[in-house]
């Protein structure tokens, strides 16, 4: 996990450094760009792990439609903030999805967080209204 945020703490710099590199200035342009280069990155990597992965996408195709317009929804409204905010506001306010993941599972799956977990998520909305009020 904190491989992960550290990878993701240097890629949204080098997106909005992209953003910035486009003429004339298209989020939608670099981030269709960047999925491009995930999707042929990665697909030979899917296919020597997972030969039958095409059937396994087709017989799921309902779910993986509503799984790509919710996450095309999602990741356009993000390179949008981030095309017209400062990197270190939108990579701050991007990390609070947290936040929802922990209110949608409490709500869904009734999955109750730990204390640590609370603390946390406390911490990062103080943090989060910080930097709105500019201290």
């Amino acid at each position: 996990m904190t491989v992960s945020v550290l990878t993701n703490s240097v890629v949204i710099v080098f997106d909005k450094l992209a953003i910035n590199n486009t003429f004339p200035q298209n989020t939608t342009f670099t981030l269709f760009v960047e999925n491009l280069m995930v999707i042929f990155g990665l697909l030979p990597l899917l296919y020597v792990r997972n030969k039958n992965f095409y059937q396994q996408i087709t017989s799921n195709t309902k779910s993986f439609l509503l799984l790509g317009i919710l996450n095309a929804v999602s990741t356009i409204l993000a390179f949008s903030a981030l095309g017209g905010g400062s990197v270190g506001l939108v990579a701050t306010i991007l990390k609070t999805q947290v936040l929802f993941v922990l209110l949608f599972s409490y709500i869904v799956f009734k999955d109750k967080p730990k204390l640590e977990t609370l603390i946390g998520s406390v911490v990062m909305i103080a943090g989060v209204v910080l930097i709105k009020i500019g201290l």
